[in-house]
């Protein structure tokens, strides 16, 4: 009995080592550790977590105090990760900004985590790690400030030169001149084009840096899909794009967003797709939320690229597409807009057949 007694006194020193040890190299790597129980929400945190706070050390701390240091924006967000955590199980990984209690200093944190359950599948502990990332935050907003004031700089001349572009154009036209309309027409659309993925970039470093508000109202999403649709079968004469019959759903989000979104996606179908392919859009209510998706007959996506689409400068590259121009900032701008609405997006697609781009919003 005291061999027994003896070598489990053995084994748990040599956890409790192991635990300490590991808990020093965490915090040595500039991270925390951090606890939540299911059923009470009762919330452990290590004092490197505390430090970031500015909590005191000695202090047992409430969730109702760590969201109340975590800035507004984020809160809505971080309640949908945690209740979809507990009740479903699921991973997280988290970016948001924190304001030290002490010295009123903000900082950007990140935070993974996990559900532990019992053999009964039973939720035990929500837990995982707390990572400063202040610095790299720092360096993202230095550059999208950098990259929106060099795209208002080059917004300037653009707009100068669409103006005298639509001048010589109605002197073209008095004089009948074809060749130089034509001409005019194709600096036009470079024009257009260059505008476009300007104001592309202009929005990333807005996103990033927090300036774009979702401005939500109630409108019918059928609606909006139809006035998109329009706009897109402007742009080609060679695909013909649909909107399939359905009900009427009213949602409440930013429409202009999500127009933006939407917009995004036939243009992608477009570009990607032979002449003459059709091009279908749908929507349909699942449970409490709303699905759209915009399905085209193109060239398709291998499987290995559809996780990294929405992935910010990402494009997909093959033989292809090396004629398509695009610098991989619509579908990440698309999936943030997405995100913020508390919905999700994502793409199914098989080669030689098409892809289908879907994303859900909650119905409120």
């Amino acid at each position: 009995m005291n061999l027994i007694q003896g070598h489990l006194e053995n084994v748990i020193s040599k956890l409790m080592d192991s635990e300490e040890r590991l808990k020093q190299a965490i915090e040595t790597g500039h991270m925390g550790t951090w606890s939540i129980n299911p059923e009470t929400y009762e919330v452990t945190i290590s004092g490197f977590i505390k430090e970031m706070f500015g909590f005191p050390l000695d202090e047992n701390v409430s969730m109702e105090k760590i969201m109340n240091a975590i800035h507004p924006e984020y809160h809505q967000m971080l309640t949908t990760v945690l209740s979809n955590a507990i009740a479903k199980g699921e991973s997280s990984d988290t970016e948001y900004s924190i304001t030290n209690q002490q010295t009123g200093e903000t900082k950007w944190v990140r935070a993974t985590g996990r559900v532990f359950s019992t053999a009964d599948g039973k939720p035990m502990e929500y837990s995982g790690l707390f990572m400063d990332i202040t610095e790299r935050k720092l360096d993202d907003l230095r550059k999208n400030d950098f990259i929106g004031m060099v795209s208002h700089e080059l917004k300037t001349p653009l707009t100068t030169l669409s103006a005298y572009i639509q001048m010589l154009r109605g002197r073209a036209q008095n004089n009948a001149d074809d060749f130089t309309n034509n001409a005019l027409d194709k600096v036009g659309a470079q024009v257009k084009k260059m505008t476009g993925m300007i104001n592309a970039f202009l929005n990333v470093s807005r996103l990033d840096s927090g300036k774009i508000q979702l401005e939500k109202q109630e409108f019918v999403l059928n609606l909006l899909l139809e006035e998109m649709i329009q706009e897109a079968r402007v742009t080609t004469a060679h695909h013909t794009i649909t909107l399939l019959p359905g009900e009427q759903i009213s949602i409440v989000a930013d429409r202009d967003k999500i127009g933006s979104v939407v917009s995004n996606l036939l243009s992608n179908s477009i570009k990607y797709s032979p002449r003459g392919n059709i091009i279908e859009v749908e929507c349909k209510t699942e449970g409490r939320k709303v699905v759209v998706s915009v399905r085209d007959e193109g060239m398709g996506i291998k499987p290995e690229h559809l996780d990294r689409l929405f992935d910010r400068f990402y494009r997909v590259e093959t033989k292809h597409t090396q004629h398509i121009s695009g610098f991989g900032i619509g579908l990440y701008l698309s999936g943030e807009i997405i995100q913020r609405h508390d919905g999700k997006i994502w793409a199914e697609s098989e080669i030689g057949k098409g892809s289908t781009f879907y994303f859900s919003l909650p119905l409120e």
